[in-house]
């Protein structure tokens, strides 16, 4: 939007209307708006796992802050500060209540017994059981086959030597 309302500024017909510092903030506005946009359409190229759009997309907002921080420093004259400066902190969340636990008697009770639940573990149990079962057929099938073609190739070599 800020955009469209610079490109109107800079037409014939407004020209001469609106202050100056007006058409340069709105300019100005449109190139920070402009960046963000390409700052989140990295965002989904990192997330695609497209790394060499995100690059590329990255680059192509450095150079248009680099082109908004010239337009402040000939136009609107102030200081961009270091972003230490600034003042913004991001606190982390606490994701957890820290509480104490009971007393625990190690040589007894199995710490860990609540992780997993029964059913969760029953479950994994019997696919267990499935895969060695699968594996178990597999692996006499594959023996088997072996012994076949061992057999098969005694039975060529006494052929050929005959």
């Amino acid at each position: 939007m800020y955009e469209e309302v610079a490109r109107a500024f800079a037409a014939p017909s407004l020209a001469g209307i609106f202050d100056k510092l007006w058409v340069s903030h709105t300019a100005l506005k449109a190139a920070i708006y402009d960046v963000e946009m390409l700052a989140q359409v990295a965002k989904g190229m990192h997330a695609e796992d497209k790394v060499n759009l995100e690059v590329a997309v990255l680059r192509e907002a450095f150079q248009r802050l680099q082109a908004a921080k010239k337009d402040n420093n000939s136009i609107f004259l102030q200081r961009v500060p270091a972003f230490l400066d600034t003042g913004v902190s991001v606190q982390g969340a606490c994701l957890v209540q820290p509480f104490k636990p009971a007393a625990l008697d190690l040589a007894t009770e199995n710490l860990f017994s609540h992780l997993v639940p029964d059913t969760s573990a029953k479950a994994l149990s019997r696919y267990t059981d499935m895969v060695d079962d699968v594996v178990r057929c597999l692996r006499d099938k594959l023996a088997s086959a072996t012994d076949n073609a061992r057999i098969k190739l005694r039975q060529l070599r006494g052929q050929l030597l005959a």
